[in-house]
């Protein structure tokens, strides 16, 4: 609950052509020798041009809408912080059950047996074999060509060994 200074300057903010000493004393019958005391000694309200004890209305200061609006901001930065404490502490929950999870199955996993049977095997060294068997082959294929092109390169030369080859220049 908002303490009385607080629900008379809503009052005040909820009534803006300005309040009678009347209402506030039919809205805060047990706390208006309060109100008064607190009017006659800070700024809680500004008066009109009339006495407030002689039936005149009185306003919010500036100051007043001021620290309403302050009380207002912090409720709600309260209001905030707490769905964000909730958020953040289900986000902790959830961390902390997937990682005893993944620590379960991975002990899980680690304690048991590698089952493969014998078509995955024989699949697995087909794999290896056809693929570096076609390695091999690409490999094998580059060193001839390489090999045929310098046989055709020492030929010519033998043939015609004052003639400057193209592939020397």
């Amino acid at each position: 609950m908002d303490s009385i200074h607080l629900q008379v300057l809503e009052f005040a903010d909820q009534n803006p052509e300005g309040i009678t000493l009347e209402e506030l004393k039919a809205k805060f019958p047990a706390d208006f020798e309060w109100i008064e005391r607190e009017m006659s000694h800070s700024n809680l309200f500004t008066k009109a041009t009339e006495d407030p004890w002689r039936g005149g209305k009185i306003f919010l200061t500036f100051e007043d809408r001021f620290r309403l609006l302050e009380h207002e901001e912090l409720k709600s930065a309260n209001s905030s912080s707490r769905t964000a404490t909730y958020f953040a502490s289900a986000a902790l929950v959830v961390s902390i059950i997937s990682t005893s999870l993944s620590v379960y199955f991975f002990s899980k996993q680690q304690n048991s047996e590698i089952k493969l049977e014998e078509a995955q095997v024989q699949r697995l060294l087909t794999i290896k074999d056809t693929n570096t068997n076609a390695q091999l082959k690409t490999i094998i294929q580059k060193q001839t060509e390489t090999i045929n092109s310098l046989e055709k390169i020492i030929k010519l030369k033998e043939k015609s060994p004052n003639k400057v080859l193209k592939s020397d220049s």
